[in-house]
This record gives structure tokens, sequence and C-alpha cells, in this order.
């Protein structure tokens, strides 16, 4: 079954910046890039904007949920992340090449082996432990995420660490991504509270790059 694009949300509420450094967030989970249909959609309405963008794959990211809910140890969620990135890319690929709109690829394992990633990753923990609302934005993230879940493979406490270190990571990378000039940030999906938080300006002292990105969401209906 096709399915088109039903609605875009813009967080915070004003015109998309196309011209302002887009990318789009590829996850491991997300139906929406398992399907050459919805696919298409998402490079028409970039097209239809920008002339390039970024693919953000958030291969490596997703070892988290291969631990969660396949009770894989981690190198082999490693391992298994990595080969649905490569055929989650490999059929994103295959549709693009019909497009005209210039693409390139980032792998979320290429910034964990940045310089700074673990002074970024104790600076997110720290703040986790002393400032309340963002602790209490994670948790709230985390826990609605875990009840969704029906197949929990370790303990609900193993898994909520898990789910927070995902967090921080992500959160990493879209503030790496920002220092580059990337700042729109779009997804298939509902974006993360804590960013919806951040960009509206209700969050300081966190991160004044992630403060000044747009998110966008782009919903899809069956046809």
């Amino acid at each position: 079954m096709d399915h088109k694009i039903k609605k875009i949300r813009v967080y915070p509420k004003e015109p998309i910046e196309w011209n302002n450094g887009v990318y789009l967030g590829m996850s491991m989970n997300n139906k929406m890039f398992k399907s050459a249909e919805t696919i298409a959609e998402m490079l028409k309405l970039i097209g239809e904007h920008t002339h390039s963008f970024t693919l953000l794959i958030g291969d490596y990211l997703h070892r988290y949920n291969e631990q969660i809910f396949l009770g894989y140890d981690e190198a082999e969620a490693i391992e298994k992340s990595i080969e649905k990135g490569v055929y989650l890319t490999s059929l994103f690929k295959s549709v693009a090449k019909n497009y005209s709109v210039k693409y390139d690829l980032r792998y979320s394992s290429e910034f964990k082996e940045r310089s700074d990633f673990l002074i970024r990753l104790e600076k997110f923990k720290q703040l986790y432990q002393d400032n309340n609302r963002f602790h209490e934005l994670i948790n709230d993230t985390v826990n609605i995420f875990l009840r969704r879940q029906s197949d929990i493979k370790i303990s609900i406490h193993k898994a909520k660490e898990l789910c927070r270190s995902y967090l921080f990571e992500e959160l990493i990378i879209f503030e790496m991504l920002a220092e580059e000039g990337l700042n729109v940030n779009i997804y298939p999906g509902n974006q993360l509270p804590l960013i919806k938080v951040l960009v509206s300006g209700k969050l300081n002292n966190v991160s004044e790059k992630l403060e000044n990105i747009q998110a966008i969401e782009i919903k899809f209906r069956p046809s």
C-alpha cells in the first residue's frame, strides 16, 4: 500500500529553514525507511525545497535496541545493527538514484571516534544528575518508550540504563551536526520530547547549539 505525507510539524513553529543545513534521521526500526514508497515521498519533499541534504544513519546507535529487545551482548548487537544499516542504506540508495536531490551519508559510529565524544558524554551525564528538568525529560522519554514495548529481554533497570545511553549519544550527535552547520533535523515520526522542549527555549543551560536547531516531524497516512 502506498503512503503519502499527511502532516508536517515544525518545532518551534515557524517556516522550515531549508537552507540552514538539512539532515534526515534514519533509525533502524522505523518502518518508513523500509518502504520504497515512503522513502520516495521524503526525497520528493526535501528535493522540492533544497538541492542537498545529509542522511544520518543510526546503525551504531541501534545496538542498544538490539541488546534490550533481542538480548544480544554488545558485540553481537553492534554486528546486527551494522547489518541493518547496510540493508536500509542500500534500499535508500536504490530509491534516491531516481531523484536529483543530492545527499551525503553520515553514520552514527563515526561520531564516537571524535576526540571530544567522551567529554560531551560526561557533560550530559552530569546534567542528568544536576539539572532536574533535564533529568525528568530523559526519564519521561525512556519510560514512555519502554511502556510501548512488549518484549524486553533484559531487566527493566538495565533497559532504562541503555535507553539513557542511547539518548545521551543521540544528543551528542545532534550537537556535533549543529556545530557543522546542520540545523534542520527531519524525522519521519515523533521527535523526542526533550528536543521539542529544547528548541522551544524552555530548557536552558543544556546545549545552546541544540536550542537553535529546528525539529521537523513528517507524518504519513495510507492512501
